[in-house]
């Protein structure tokens, strides 16, 4: 009985026993409306060498697909709209429509990026360039993308986008030139 009494007397005498070992964890989720997974065709696009004139005339371009594959279920579909959003790096520009990654030599001007245009499902025409972070609507509110493949085309120019009072000459520079650009799908 002794040995009891003294336990407790020790117990209720001592901090808390838990705290120097247990943690606490938080936990954090972001219900999506739904989401498909996301491939691209062709995601090395090489425009080879480009001459100066097809740079300023915007005929340096190439094209591929996303194809959206994997869809889940859509919460609240009337509401929503299926949505493509771009984001990417703009070394040296502060338009955020002109990709250009840090990996671009020195020598390539920096009004020299690329620009990304998409066309809406069943859709014929291009869109305006696709500004970073800005979604790009693929249908009305309410279209539902179920066990489709659905193909996205996409279109990248290389372009020349001086800043205000430089001339195109500014792009009449060599070099390599790099862009990495990220494709999100999600609805909105």
């Amino acid at each position: 009985m002794n040995y009891i009494g003294m336990g407790g007397v020790l117990w209720l005498s001592s901090g808390p026993l838990w705290a120097a070992n247990s943690a606490i964890a938080t936990f954090k989720a972001d219900i999506a409306y739904g989401t498909c997974d996301v491939t691209v065709d062709n995601n090395n696009i090489d425009l080879g060498k480009v001459q100066f004139a097809s740079l300023v005339s915007g005929n340096a371009y190439g094209e591929t697909n996303l194809t959206l594959r994997n869809c889940s279920d859509v919460i609240d579909a009337n509401r929503v709209a299926p949505a493509i959003t771009i984001t990417g790096e703009h070394f040296g520009t502060n338009d955020n429509t002109l990709f250009r990654s840090q990996k671009s030599e020195d020598s390539v001007s920096k009004a020299v990026g690329v620009t990304v245009r998409l066309k809406k499902f069943n859709g014929t025409e291009w869109s305006s360039n696709i500004a970073d972070g800005e979604p790009f609507y693929l249908a009305d509110k309410g279209t539902v993308i179920n066990d489709q493949t659905p193909s996205v085309p996409v279109r990248f120019s290389l372009i020349c986008a001086p800043a205000a009072g430089e001339t195109v000459m500014v792009c009449k520079k060599p070099g390599k030139i790099y862009a990495n650009v990220n494709f999100t799908f999600d609805y909105r």
